[in-house]
């Protein structure tokens, strides 16, 4: 396996594209108007600006990612106010300018998920980031895959928004917090350590923790037994009993069942008149009000 960095204008690139098309437009059914269904690729106006990483196999891209850097593209002035928003660019902006990337676009061969392949490119593209002096790397996803990118030490820092496409996360990796990394077994965190950068704490992530330290539990948080027993206690009203099996959509399923579905997923927390689910959102998804 090989794992390269290219530009969209490298020929290799269209092995990321075609990759990229099989995952978002043929398999995920995407909405997106780059997509471009005819000759089975996906490019859009943020790959010229962009670093691509693709781990090859033979003459095919089996994973993919790519980084945009504030230095190469202007985030203020260029990003959709959409995605600015979504991801509070700004406050970045005015504390970190030149230090800030935004990491999109990944995707896995469906014959390679669950392999080396997802590890070795984000560790490609991790690398180069600490070389170039980037503090701060912005993404966003599903609500299912958040647990991936946890693994890796993203946190999920603000509101989750919904689009045509479904309900994302934003999620941001602090690049010199290797306590953090550490601390969850992180791959990254020996990259660090390699390079002699686990030392004092950087004045990145001083900053990020002062500034939203305090809500990083507050958006999403992990399921625990008071979750199932706040949704039997919501039940009575129509439900006799205090078994899982006495709400409809639990129905068929044995108590240690329904633990294992609610514990397998997040708790996302909303405000009332925040869009959660939109008609015609392609992800497929169940949510289950806990209260409110």
């Amino acid at each position: 396996m090989e794992i390269v960095c290219c530009r969209s204008t490298d020929s290799t690139a269209e092995k990321a594209f075609r990759l990229r098309y099989q995952v978002y437009g043929a398999e995920m059914g995407v909405y997106d108007l780059a997509i471009d269904h005819g000759n089975g690729i996906y490019v859009d106006q943020y790959d010229e600006f962009a670093r691509i990483y693709i781990a090859i196999k033979g003459d095919q891209a089996i994973a993919t990612c790519r980084s945009l850097y504030d230095r190469d593209y202007d985030f203020h002035e260029k990003l959709p106010k959409s995605v600015g928003s979504l991801l509070g660019i700004d406050n970045f902006l005015k504390a970190h300018s030149g230090s800030l990337a935004i990491s999109t676009k990944f995707a896995i061969s469906p014959s390679h998920r669950g392999s080396l392949a997802a590890h070795l490119v984000t560790a490609r593209m991790f690398d180069d980031l600490i070389e170039d002096g980037i503090n701060f790397v912005f993404s966003w996803c599903a609500p299912e895959l958040f647990d991936f990118y946890s693994q890796l030490g993203f946190h999920m820092y603000s509101r989750a928004v919904s689009d045509e496409n479904g309900l994302w996360t934003p999620i941001v990796l602090v690049t010199r917090d290797w306590e953090h990394l550490r601390n969850i077994k992180s791959p990254l965190y020996r990259q660090l350590e390699r390079k002699d950068l686990c030392g004092p704490t950087h004045p990145s992530v001083s900053w990020f923790y002062e500034h939203y330290g305090a809500s990083l539990e507050s958006f999403l948080t992990s399921y625990d037994d008071s979750i199932l027993d706040k949704l039997l206690s919501g039940s009575e009203a129509t439900y006799s009993g205090s078994n899982p099996q006495d709400i409809g959509i639990f129905i068929s399923m044995t108590s240690e069942e329904v633990k294992k579905i609610i514990s397998s997923e997040r708790v996302l927390q909303f405000t009332a008149g925040e869009d959660i689910t939109l008609t015609g959102q392609i992800q497929d998804e169940m949510f289950i009000i806990v209260s409110g």
